[in-house]
């Protein structure tokens, strides 16, 4: 713009390796778009101290806080977008061990207090932060079952802390 403006002799644009006129290149990320820019960067910078002129509508330094502000926002969503990916990852791992440390506890407990009756069992389960009211008792073998959901599914082991 600031050729077709007559600020800046048509041979500027050598600088940036474009012949005059050009076309704007299209560009289709927002890396390419950073690594486009950073080269309009050097290029100008390699002009300016050759004894061009700078630009002055917009400032070059206007035109570079702006890209600084795209570049950070570009890795700011990248690293939310890994940190996420991330999590994704490691859920299932996450979900093993805890079903697998939640079972320890609970027969831990529950071999500690097989004498017990089983209102005492219930005692013991809610103070160790277990959640019994989804739960019946089979009166048989007096063991505690989960209760089927609305679906006849049992309904699943919850612990609240």
């Amino acid at each position: 713009m600031a050729i077709e403006r007559v600020e800046l002799p048509s041979n500027a644009a050598k600088y940036y390796d474009l012949t005059f006129p050009f076309e704007v290149p299209e560009i289709k990320s927002d890396v390419q778009l950073l690594k486009v820019a950073e080269k309009l960067f050097e290029d100008d910078l390699k002009r300016t101290s050759e004894g061009g002129k700078y630009f002055t509508n917009p400032s070059i330094g206007a035109v570079r806080v702006w890209v600084e502000k795209f570049a950070e926002a570009v890795k700011v969503k990248n690293n939310t977008y890994n940190v996420k990916q991330a999590e994704v990852e490691n859920i299932e791992g996450i979900r093993t061990d805890t079903d697998k440390l939640l079972s320890d506890v609970f027969d831990t407990v529950l071999s500690k207090i097989s004498s017990e009756t089983q209102q005492e069992k219930v005692k013991i389960f809610k103070a160790c932060g277990f959640n019994t009211e989804d739960r019946k008792v089979d009166e048989s073998t007096e063991e505690i079952l989960p209760k089927p959901n609305k679906k006849g599914n049992p309904g699943q082991l919850k612990f609240d802390l």
